[in-house]
């Protein structure tokens, strides 16, 4: 079952505090319509009673679907530099619930096909739940970002995150940067990407290493602080 407490949260807006209900676990094979309201968005993004403004409840949470054999680990975006100690925590909670320790065997046989992630930021899980819906590799959508940056398409700043497939097509949606040149007042610019799927099947040897090795598979894995080195104990 998916699991929720109460708690004070300040709108980073205008300040105002308000108790919400706050997600400590998702069960999305269970309660599916959570897994629908972070593709569309909508979940734990609250409106403000004093100022209206929408804002993100951005707070740790675990993401499970046996279905598609996801267990993924969220953190608030604001805590990736600390990627290097938090991949861990997904490999303890797989354990804890599905490893030959503490769990019975039924569970063990579903925890054996979880494939563990660990991300920073409700845009970032919406990524790994676009990747699984359309059978994208997420480690190779990674590989193909670092190329990117490396050729100078998009700074690693903009964090460009997979939106949607469209026509055969990824279309990558950057996080708003604001434009130095703009008008006092202008809406920050927003780049967006778009690549046919078939770059998916080409060979990213060089790449794949620096974005693989624990359960933070992204591209910030290679330009961040390298931190402590992860055992490779992934399922």
């Amino acid at each position: 079952m998916s699991t929720f407490f109460q708690a004070d949260v300040a709108c980073p807006h205008c300040g105002e505090v308000a108790s919400r209900s706050v997600a400590s676990s998702i069960n999305a094979q269970r309660s599916p319509r959570y897994r629908q309201e972070i593709l569309e968005r909508t979940f734990q993004r609250p409106t403000c009673g004093a100022c209206k403004q929408h804002f993100v409840i951005d707070e740790p949470f675990i993401y499970l679907d046996l279905g598609r054999d996801q267990l993924i680990a969220v953190y608030p975006a604001g805590a990736i530099d600390e990627w290097a100690e938090l991949e861990r925590e997904v490999v303890a909670t797989h354990a804890k619930g599905f490893g030959p320790e503490e769990a019975p065997h039924v569970a063990q046989a579903l925890g054996a096909k979880l494939v563990l992630r660990t991300v920073f930021g409700l845009e970032a899980l919406r990524e790994k739940l676009v990747c699984a819906e359309h059978g994208i590799d997420d480690a190779t959508l990674e590989a193909i970002k670092l190329r990117f940056f490396a050729e100078g398409r998009v700074p690693y700043e903009s964090r460009p995150r997979l939106s949607e497939v469209v026509d055969d097509k990824l279309v990558l949606v950057c996080e708003p940067t604001p434009d130095p040149d703009a008008p006092p007042g202008s809406a920050p610019r927003q780049a967006v990407l778009r690549f046919p799927r078939e770059l998916l099947e080409r060979r990213f040897d060089l790449e794949l290493p620096q974005v693989t090795g624990g359960s933070w598979v992204d591209a910030g894995r290679a330009l961040h602080d390298r931190g402590v080195a992860v055992a490779d104990d992934l399922v």
